[in-house]
């Protein structure tokens, strides 16, 4: 009887630990929030991970700070082994809807290439497109989960801009 207590109770906080590790979830609809978190709290160099539930696929948006006041948020999607038909229909998708991009690698040399769509400090304009990408791109229904980590950020709601 013991032993059943314990293994029960070890399989149930592995599963909540498994949960808990992947981050709070939302709906493609509900993002704006923790964009809005990553634009206003996170450093320079901080990032906000959209992970489709029960997938492979993703989505980084990327903080950077140039200069004082000078900061924004942009979107780096990779043409991965994963990713390569997203990463057409992205390309498709940003020039039938006018939005524009760069292609550009994490490194001189670097084979890997990223589609790059800078959204400056317009969070809605990047919760639009995002919620968008991640629709019609990558065929995430509207009401299915997606998770969400925000990293290397602050815990306190106030702008880092420098």
């Amino acid at each position: 009887m013991t032993w059943t207590i314990v293994v029960v109770f070890l399989l149930s906080l592995g599963l909540f630990l498994r949960r808990a590790s992947k981050g709070p979830a939302r709906t493609p609809e509900t993002l704006e929030w923790p964009i809005r978190g990553l634009l206003r709290q996170g450093y320079n160099g901080g990032y906000l991970l959209i992970k489709v539930a029960r997938s492979n696929k993703f989505l980084q948006l990327d903080k950077y700070i140039r200069a004082p006041g000078e900061y924004g948020i942009e979107l780096a999607f990779p043409k991965a082994e994963w990713s390569l038909q997203y990463f057409e229909r992205l390309l498709d998708f940003c020039r039938n809807h006018g939005i524009e991009f760069r292609i550009s690698s994490s490194s001189p040399g670097d084979p890997m290439e990223f589609l790059c769509i800078d959204f400056g400090n317009d969070y809605v304009r990047a919760n639009d497109i995002v919620r968008k990408i991640l629709v019609s791109v990558l065929d995430t229904p509207k009401d299915h989960r997606v998770y969400f980590k925000l990293e290397n950020a602050s815990t306190e709601d106030r702008l880092i801009e420098s």
